[in-house]
């Protein structure tokens, strides 16, 4: 769309009448900046959960993103606003509507890397990972990986500042922890997520959970093998090795409380649980960076700093 001419004045230009046409100039160029989706604001598709959070914490709500309804009760925060699109799976992306929407920037997970030559001529993209995926490594530095990796994302979409706010928000979140829990009793922490009546995740020292939990000096009570995302599916007979620990179970809690109550026999012959040392939390989800991280320092700071109760 072109942008008007001017028209010829027959009549001289009297100082009223330059002061108003400048004053409607003024109010009409954002305006058409706005039709034109010309904007301070960047316009992004997100592709993966860990994007989409990483962008809605910096304040930025993206056109689109994927699994949205999932999102909501797996991710849970940062909420994603109403009126941001639907792309359907993570694995397969809408690029039909991605191409329709026409974003500046395409922001995804370097394991959809091989979408990048299809995508590269709607939008920049961008490969986003904020969880540091290294074999081997018992003790790697999610929290430091995950700030680095945002304000990178966000230098190449004109959002620094908002990057440096946020990485400090996150810092205070995780210190307010500390602060909670500076009379912690120092038993180690088992932080699972139960499956069935047999078997739970276990979260492990490589995990983005312990980064926060060696913020607050609390050991974690899994020592054997774990993915590179931290966590192994085991039976439940294998956290009876630390009768003096603490569980803290996220994720589905309907469940685990259905599964006290029926007193599951493996379950419910566990130490922690038989005096009372257990925490219920919502979901977290274990990968995704400092939404993640925050999200756990708050929840666990909060569950950590109550007294233990009898099931």
């Amino acid at each position: 769309m072109a942008m008007p001419s001017a028209s010829l004045v027959s009549a001289p230009v009297t100082r009223r009448g330059f002061a108003t046409g400048i004053a409607s100039l003024a109010l009409a160029i954002p305006a058409f900046a706005s039709a034109q989706g010309l904007s301070n604001r960047p316009r992004i598709a997100t592709l993966d959960w860990g994007s989409a959070a990483n962008i809605l914490a910096l304040g930025i709500h993206p056109l689109a993103a994927p699994e949205i309804e999932r999102y909501r009760r797996l991710m849970v925060e940062p909420d994603i606003p109403a009126d941001v699109r639907e792309l359907g799976l993570r694995s397969e992306p809408n690029l039909e509507l991605i191409d329709a929407l026409g974003p500046d920037f395409i922001i995804m997970n370097p394991q959809l890397a091989a979408l990048a030559p299809r995508l590269a001529p709607i939008g920049k993209v961008i490969l986003f990972e904020p969880h540091l995926l290294a074999a081997g490594l018992l003790h790697p530095d999610h929290l430091t990986h995950g700030a680095e990796q945002l304000e990178k994302m966000a230098q190449a979409i004109g959002a620094d500042q908002a990057a440096l706010a946020y990485v400090d928000r996150v810092n205070a979140d995780i210190a307010a922890g500390t602060e909670k829990l500076a009379r912690y009793d120092g038993r180690p922490l088992f932080i699972i997520s139960l499956v069935d009546a047999n078997r739970a995740l276990v979260f492990g020292t490589n995990s983005l959970f312990q980064n926060v939990l060696d913020r607050w000096n609390i050991r974690n009570g899994w020592s054997g093998e774990t993915s590179i995302f931290g966590h192994a599916t085991i039976t439940l007979d294998r956290l009876m090795g630390a009768p003096d620990a603490r569980i803290v179970n996220i994720g589905a809690p309907a469940r685990m409380a259905y599964a006290l109550k029926a007193r599951i026999p493996v379950l419910t012959s566990l130490a922690p649980i038989r005096q009372g040392r257990i925490r219920l939390l919502p979901d977290i989800l274990f990968y995704g960076g400092l939404p993640c991280a925050a999200r756990f320092a708050r929840l666990a700071a909060e569950a950590l700093a109550a007294p233990d109760l009898l099931p």
